[in-house]
């Protein structure tokens, strides 16, 4: 399968932890990205921790968004090399929306909890209104491939974000099917 976009998905038992996050944003610097959140207040702390380590941040408190400007000024580009979901966003065109800004070659993550495992397969089964909505499915594709791949999801996030990883998390639908 060939996507623009390479989405990938990981679950974890509590909140994914927003220090390995943060290593993420450190490791990626010079890139140009997004991290949406559902909560204010944990976009609050990575937005300070950037400014501490001389990232460029753009942080809007009221859409619980951070964006991390890497070396550019330019922060009015809406193409990003990644996109981070910190919470499976409320709605399927919102989901597309975040994975259309992301640049081709880039990469888009959803960073979501046991409680929002139901949420992600209720998107698998939508039945979509919008025309449109059904071409850019398509690039979500992967993310579907994912939930029924049979290696667990937050292995496989973990060793691309270069964690040394064997712990499974034990709840992602691949860890369930397997005990």
């Amino acid at each position: 399968m060939d996507y623009n976009t390479f989405v990938e998905i990981s679950v974890s038992k509590t909140k994914y932890k927003i220090d390995e996050l943060f290593d993420f944003i450190i490791k990626n610097k010079k890139s140009k990205g997004v991290v949406f959140f559902r909560d204010s207040e944990s976009a609050r702390i990575i937005a300070e921790k950037a400014n501490k380590e001389n990232i460029i941040v753009s942080y809007n408190n009221f859409e619980s968004e951070v964006i991390f400007c890497g070396l550019e000024k330019n922060i009015n580009d809406k193409k990003f090399d990644f996109v981070v979901d910190y919470n499976i966003p409320e709605n399927m065109k919102i989901l597309i929306e975040h994975v259309d800004i992301v640049k081709p070659n880039g990469k888009y993550f959803i960073l979501y909890s046991n409680r929002d495992v139901v949420k992600i397969h209720h998107y698998n089964y939508e039945n979509f209104e919008f025309k449109d909505c059904r071409d850019r499915m398509e690039k979500l594709g992967e993310v579907m491939w994912l939930l029924y791949n049979k290696e667990c999801l937050l292995m496989q996030l973990k060793r691309y974000l270069e964690f040394e990883t064997s712990e499974k998390c034990g709840i992602c639908t691949v860890c369930r099917e397997q005990f």
